[in-house]
């Protein structure tokens, strides 16, 4: 039996929870169907010392500033907790772990499927991002002489070998 809403929302990054505040302010029927076991968990994966672009003061949400600093520069983790905390300041109605199978539309009714369940809505917002799958050009294979590391795994230096290291591989080949 699918679950009715007015309004469901696949993804629960900024845009998502962004769209779920002005569902929930205008008294919709919503749904933010959320992939991972938690709100803002794509923020800690990328690499540690990622910052924003813009100052805190631009860089928030609708209704709720990010604290800190105006004029600072939030970091990922500072960024994934604001996200966690939006959700839960304004009740959210956000499920998690709810991969988006696949979305159908008949008649004026879309129809989205999860692995567990099955949700109806005359409308859907897709918020999930870009770049959420690392591509790999097809003329990139692993080798064992050069080290490849696609940016969606990078998190620090420490993954790279040191130069010292380097030199060393490079010059008994």
């Amino acid at each position: 039996m699918a679950q009715e809403y007015e309004l469901i929302i696949i993804g629960g990054g900024q845009s998502g929870l962004a769209a779920g505040r002005h569902a929930h302010k205008q008294g919709l029927n919503y749904l933010i169907l959320e992939a991972s076991n938690a709100i803002g968990s794509t923020w800690r994966e990328r690499y540690d010392s990622l910052t924003l672009l813009t100052p805190r003061a631009y860089s928030g949400l609708p209704d709720l500033p990010l604290s800190g600093d105006a004029d600072g520069y939030p970091s990922r983790d500072e960024v994934a907790d604001y996200l966690q905390q939006y959700a839960k300041n304004f009740d959210l109605n956000v499920v998690l772990d709810q991969a988006v199978l696949e979305v159908t539309k008949r008649g004026e009714l879309f129809t989205v499927a999860t692995e567990s369940a099955i949700y109806t809505a005359p409308a859907v917002v897709v918020a999930t991002g870009p770049f959420q799958t690392p591509r790999m050009p097809t003329w990139a294979s692993a080798t064992e002489e050069v080290l490849q590391l696609h940016s969606s795994a990078y998190r620090n230096p420490a993954q790279r070998p040191r130069p010292a290291e380097w030199w060393s591989f490079v010059s008994t080949r």
